[in-house]
This record gives structure tokens, C-alpha cells and sequence, in this order.
């Protein structure tokens, strides 16, 4: 969720005041942090987080990332090519606007296969 994820920044010092959530896990956290910085979608609505990502892209100045942890939701309520075009979608318009993107995703969680087909997606790949 945004509170665990936020949790973890604030204790490796991580300045949140200009960090935007868009929460995929956990609306009952996301609803508490509406009008700050949190926004719920539901992980069914790829075409919604899609729109909510470009916006931020376009919205929000200065220097930004895009960082995609909830890979194992997303899934889950998600086909493999529904997860593809996603991902091809957000690289693509990120790559064309310059923001880097981060993903997160263990492939036990995920599955080899679809792990493979995401991280062609990406410039650059680290298995950790």
C-alpha cells in the first residue's frame, strides 16, 4: 500500500513532499489520504491507472519517476497481454516524455514468463 511504501521512504530519509501515490492495494489507506497525495485505483482499471500515470507525467514539474510496485496485484486481476500493453503503454509514453520507469516484481510472484515478456519492455534490467 502508499502507508507501508511511504513508511519505508520516511525511514531511509527520503523527502515525500513531492511524491505522489497512485494505490492499487489498499483503497481504505488511499481514502485516508485523499486530497494529499494518494490516488485509489482499483487494480482491474489498467485503462484508468494508465490515464492517472500520463497525467502525472504531464501534470506534475520538475524532475519525476515512475515507480511500480504492486506487479503481483496487477496481475492478479489482470490477463498476461492486459498486463503487456499496460506496461508498454506507461514505458512508452515515459520514454517519450523522459521520466524513468521502476518496476518492482519478484518472479516467483509474477511467473517467469511474464517476468521475461515485462522486462523486454525496459531498458535496462537488474535481478536481484
Amino acid at each position: 500500500s502508499s502507508n507501508n511504501i511511504k513508511k519505508m521512504l520516511e525511514h531511509r530519509k527520503v523527502n515525500l513532499d513531492r511524491c505522489y501515490f497512485i494505490d492499487c492495494v489498499a483503497e481504505n489507506d488511499a481514502k485516508e489520504s485523499i486530497g494529499e497525495t494518494v490516488l485509489f485505483v482499483h487494480p482491474d482499471r489498467l485503462d484508468l491507472l494508465s490515464t492517472a500515470i500520463d497525467s502525472f507525467i504531464d501534470n506534475i514539474k520538475g524532475k519525476k519517476m515512475i515507480m511500480i510496485d504492486a506487479l503481483i496485484q496487477l496481475r492478479d486481476y489482470n490477463s498476461q497481454k492486459q498486463m503487456i500493453q499496460f506496461i508498454n503503454k506507461v514505458t512508452a509514453y515515459a520514454a517519450q516524455k523522459e521520466v524513468p520507469v521502476i518496476a518492482f516484481g519478484l518472479k516467483s510472484e509474477i511467473g517467469e514468463e511474464l517476468q521475461e515478456r515485462i522486462f523486454n519492455l525496459f531498458d535496462k534490467v537488474e535481478k536481484k
